[in-house]
């Protein structure tokens, strides 16, 4: 099944990162001898799952907040003029 890129979530998005990040691990460990180098990428890539992971996190927390604050906020009764 093909996606526009605008069918994409951001969840999808950390998932089809993670799925590549445990690719290249298992991948990295079927080298004789195993590729250290490769594993050093898979380990920053892990660390770019992790901080996309909580951007998005503090993102929701944020839009929420953002959200309740304006219905929180009290509404201005409208003046008939006279």
């Amino acid at each position: 099944m093909r996606m526009n890129v605008i069918d994409i979530t951001p969840f999808q998005v950390l998932v089809r990162l993670e799925t590549v990040t445990d690719f290249l691990n298992a991948y990295a460990f079927t080298r004789h001898p195993i590729d250290d180098r490769l594993l050093g990428y898979v380990e920053r890539l892990r660390e770019l799952h992790q901080q996309l992971d909580q951007a998005m996190q503090r993102q929701r927390l944020r839009d929420q907040l953002m959200f309740s604050l304006a219905v929180l906020e009290p509404v201005k009764p409208e003046v008939e003029k006279l």
